[in-house]
């Protein structure tokens, strides 16, 4: 699935909140090829999305929303959705409209949960029309008939049990919600010393490169002769730390950086990118939350410009980060979504605000706080005193 608008409410730190992941129109040079549907050149998307913002500005958060969504998606539950709801005494609601480019259709699916689980769910679709710009198809959508809806108070539940009502109602009845699609979340709190560092036998030759521009002191990863599952890496002075069933002995975890430690999982994010990128119309969700931040600011921008060239044509990457330096790789305007928060969580979409050219003033304006962005320093400030 591709996502096109996101619109959340009453979820986390979200009131009314609306994303627009599709950008007005098509530059004549652009870094990233391909923001569109081949068959479908009208329905342009961003296959990159770079967020930054300060600190608790809901950037996580915004992940495990979309996150919990691929897994609703999916016929899986939307507990932690429902366990985050702002205001109790009321319901929250997520709206959706993506593209299933496999089926070569246009959706839109709309929840309404509670504390109990899924209150109320509408599904919308439609075939996708080659000479329809995008806001023709979607206002079609708006005035035709759901395909599926579902509401707690007028139907009989799907299920007997708690855990049932936080699954999709429509997932339930045997209605596609989406179709061959993957979707692979990292998030800045997890754990590396977890599995985390599970490495497949084939992209160990991947992991040497990464580990070993990270760390000068790497020689080579290669898989152990000793144990199943498991990789070693060797250092020049004949030192080895062995990684089986994703995990460091204690010991070890000091003889690897923290930046160190969070490429393995980048390098394992890269792999699946470059994979699943050479299988044709798969479309994929990828999201890096700040697990580059232990990086030197070159190497970050030099994984992230390998990941948006390895990514597949109808798959999408959201990478989240604090480095200003990311604003100057000349990506389009439209690539970078700027998150902060007053009493609510809010979104500053540069293209939406006729910053929409392809250069490298963004960086300027950020550090003007053009989009609100800048944190406040002044309790720190204060300290001086």
């Amino acid at each position: 699935m591709i996502f096109l608008r996101l619109n959340i409410d009453n979820i986390y730190m979200f009131k009314e909140a609306a994303i627009d992941f599709t950008y007005p129109r098509r530059l004549a040079s652009s870094l990233i090829e391909g923001e569109y549907m081949a068959e479908f050149p009208q329905v342009r998307f961003k296959r990159v999305c770079i967020i930054m913002g300060p600190n608790a500005s809901g950037k996580t958060s915004l992940g495990r929303i979309m996150c919990s969504i691929n897994n609703y998606l999916q016929g899986k539950p939307i507990a932690q959705v429902c366990e985050n709801i702002f205001d109790k005494s009321k319901p929250a609601t997520i709206e959706l409209l993506y593209v299933l480019p496999e089926l070569k259709e246009l959706r839109r699916l709309r929840i309404e949960v509670d504390a109990k689980g899924v209150k109320r769910e509408t599904l919308w679709g439609m075939a996708l029309h080659k000479s329809d710009s995008l806001e023709k198809m979607v206002m079609a959508l708006d005035k035709s008939e759901p395909v599926f809806h579902w509401d707690r108070e007028e139907q009989p539940a799907i299920g007997d049990t708690d855990n049932v009502k936080l699954f999709s109602p429509a997932a339930a009845k045997g209605v596609v919600l989406d179709h061959a699609s993957g979707w692979h979340y990292i998030f800045s709190e997890m754990d590396v010393s977890s599995g985390d560092l599970v490495h497949d036998q084939q992209d160990l030759v991947l992991l040497e490169k990464v580990l070993c521009a990270f760390d000068g002191s790497i020689d080579s990863v290669s898989p152990s002769q000793d144990k199943d599952n498991a990789y070693v890496i060797a250092f020049n002075n004949d030192d080895r730390v062995i990684v089986e069933d994703g995990q460091l002995r204690s010991s070890d975890r000091q003889r690897l950086s923290r930046g160190t430690l969070e490429s393995i999982e980048v390098a394992k994010l890269l792999a699946t990118i470059i994979r699943q990128g050479d299988i044709p119309n798969v479309s994929s969700t990828f999201f890096l939350d700040e697990k580059m931040a232990y990086s030197h600011t070159e190497m970050e921008a030099a994984i992230l410009n390998v990941m948006i060239e390895k990514m597949g044509r109808y798959s999408q990457l959201f990478y989240t980060t604090h480095n200003h330096d990311i604003l100057s790789m000349a990506l389009p305007s439209h690539s970078y979504l700027f998150m902060y928060k007053d009493d609510f969580v809010r979104f500053a979409q540069p293209e939406k605000m006729k910053y929409s050219k392809n250069d490298r003033k963004l960086l300027g304006y950020v550090r003007n706080d053009i989009f609100g962005t800048v944190p406040d320093t002044s309790l720190i400030d204060a300290l001086l005193d």
